[in-house]
């Protein structure tokens, strides 16, 4: 029986930080998200050019724990729209899902 294989993307906050991308704690892959969002998109496309089939948003730390009760409450919904908006600029152009 033939096995069909999909590869994902890799580690966003691991590739924010090799880029250089605004990054810290608390807020972790969000920083970059709201500060530099462009960090996103490349790192998005440097998974596509390596052979990701399906890249996953940057909504990991859209959360109270990294980015604070109030943070979240004002912002969370239009970060998590931003992180969608990033993630198709290249999977819409390169055919794959993103999930």
């Amino acid at each position: 029986m033939a096995e069909k294989v999909t590869i994902l993307d890799g580690g966003m906050g691991r590739e924010l930080l090799r880029m250089g991308a605004p990054f810290r704690q608390p807020e972790w892959s969000a920083l970059a998200l709201s500060e530099a969002p462009e960090y996103v998109v490349r790192v998005h496309r440097s998974f596509i050019d390596a052979g990701a089939q399906v890249i996953t948003t940057n909504s990991y730390a859209i959360v109270p724990f990294h980015i604070g009760e109030e943070r979240f409450a004002d912002e969370a919904l239009p970060l998590a729209r931003l992180a969608e908006l990033c993630g198709n600029r290249w999977a819409d152009a390169c055919e794959i899902p993103i999930a």
